[in-house]
């Protein structure tokens, strides 16, 4: 049988606690990326650009119920971007 490390449940098919499991995915993630910067970079500028993109046709949507759909639109826009960028 594989040791298990202090905190792990005896009965868990794990060998690691849930805290040492989210430290070690938190660690290889920053590694990463800062070993990824052009891709950290470029995502960063990509998102920086939709929202200004976003922004601005926000603002200039009319103020009456024909700019309501694409306002909710625009809204959806931040979560779905921040979703699909790794």
């Amino acid at each position: 049988m594989v040791e298990k490390r202090k905190g792990t449940a005896s009965k868990s098919p794990y060998t690691l606690g849930f805290a040492a499991q989210v430290k070690a995915l938190t660690v290889r993630r920053s590694h990463t990326t800062l070993h990824g910067r052009f891709q950290t970079v470029s995502s960063y500028l990509l998102n920086l650009w939709v929202a200004f993109v976003a922004g601005i046709v926000y603002l200039n949507l009319p103020l009456t119920g024909a700019g309501g759909f694409t306002r909710v639109t625009l809204l959806f826009v931040g979560p779905l971007m921040a979703v699909f960028n790794p």
